[in-house]
């Protein structure tokens, strides 16, 4: 790649003295690794934002931070493809960047590709949140109702008393959670929005709080009258806690669609 670059950033304290160009067809931001490359068909958004923006996280956890991003001004790109989706960094001139980005994307766009663009977005997007809301809140209604068993489960110290039904129906429920699981990230498999990931991983802040939790009561119970059978309930809990927090961002992403195309 030897083209010339579009723009390109001065060397600054800010930016850990590292470098940031603007070609016709990519990114390069250079890192204390070596360059990183983002083709511009990859680039979903890019904008300026404050610093301690999200604190640490940069709001999503698959983001990555250069330089002192998180003390300046500066660039958040979010890009398709790959482990971390939004990078931050800090030019000199964070506006001036992210101008030189939209220009050359803009100039690379036919006549009237973006609104055709949109519209099949906005068409697609439809279909999913069509489809997607009624999934999602079945989905969840299932979830709840299976993870009634494994907590019924847990007090029951004689299985041979408890009506044949009940791990029948266990079972069945379990079969069509995985089901329903797999049709949601189906339908959301490459559409997941940057907005859902946002919300699962302020979710994920949340639900971590349950593995604290079991342990207490784990030990709770074990201190005092051992009343749960954990033989009953602890692999019932362990692979529903797995698919949720796994289906989290498909699920956020059917249920809810994108919000930037339904503001349109």
């Amino acid at each position: 790649m030897t083209d010339a670059a579009v723009y390109t950033t001065a060397r600054a304290s800010r930016s850990l003295w590292l470098r940031y160009w603007v070609y016709a067809d990519r990114v390069e931001l250079a890192t204390l690794f070596g360059r990183m490359v983002v083709p511009l068909d990859r680039v979903e958004g890019i904008r300026v934002c404050g610093p301690l923006w999200g604190g640490l996280g940069g709001g999503s956890w698959r983001a990555i931070k250069l330089d002192w991003a998180d003390v300046c001004e500066h660039v958040a790109l979010d890009k398709s493809g790959g482990w971390f989706r939004t990078v931050h960094f800090s030019p000199p001139d964070p506006a001036g960047f992210v101008a030189a980005v939209q220009a050359v994307v803009a100039a690379r766009e036919p006549a009237g590709g973006g609104v055709a663009d949109a519209a099949s977005d906005r068409r697609s997007m439809t279909r999913l949140a069509g489809v997607g809301r009624p999934l999602a809140i079945v989905t969840a209604i299932v979830f709840c109702i299976s993870s009634v068993f494994p907590a019924v489960g847990a007090f029951v110290h004689d299985k041979e008393s408890w009506p044949q039904w009940f791990g029948v129906l266990d079972v069945g429920l379990a079969f069509l959670l995985a089901v329903l699981a797999l049709a949601v990230l189906g339908i959301a498999q490459g559409k997941v929005t940057k907005q859902a990931e946002e919300a699962s991983y302020r979710a994920y802040h949340i639900l971590t709080h349950g593995m604290f939790a079991g342990l207490l009561v784990w030990y709770l119970d074990y201190s005092t009258s051992g009343r749960i059978v954990w033989s009953n309930c602890l692999t019932g809990f362990t692979w529903r806690a797995w698919l949720l927090l796994y289906c989290l961002p498909a699920w956020f992403t059917t249920f809810h669609g994108r919000s930037d195309v339904w503001a349109e």
